[in-house]
C-alpha cells in the first residue's frame, strides 16, 4: 500500500467518484492518502476520511487538543469534542 502514491489515490477516487456518495473513505493505516484529502475533497465536493486522519482525530480528542489541522480535510478542522 505504501508505493501507491498520494497522487494514484486522488486519481483513484476521482475515477470512482459517485454523485449518491455521501462521504469517501480511504482505509488502510499503510496509504499515503492524507495528503491529498484537502484536493479530493475539493474535487469530488464531499467530505473524505482516512484511517489516519479518523485515527489522528480521535487521539487528538482524546488528549483534549482541539486546535484545527488545515490542509489535511474537514474532519480534522472540525472542532475536536471529548471522546472521553
Amino acid at each position: 500500500m505504501m508505493a501507491i502514491t498520494p497522487e494514484q489515490w486522488k486519481e483513484f477516487a476521482i475515477d470512482h467518484r459517485d454523485p449518491s456518495a455521501d462521504a469517501y473513505v480511504i482505509s488502510c493505516t499503510a496509504t499515503r492518502s492524507l495528503e491529498t484529502v484537502h484536493d479530493l475533497e475539493a474535487t469530488l465536493g464531499r467530505p473524505v476520511v482516512t484511517s489516519n486522519s479518523a485515527a489522528f482525530w480521535y487521539a487528538m480528542a482524546l488528549m483534549g487538543i482541539d486546535d484545527p489541522i488545515s490542509g489535511a480535510g474537514r474532519l480534522l478542522m472540525q472542532p475536536l469534542r471529548s471522546a472521553r
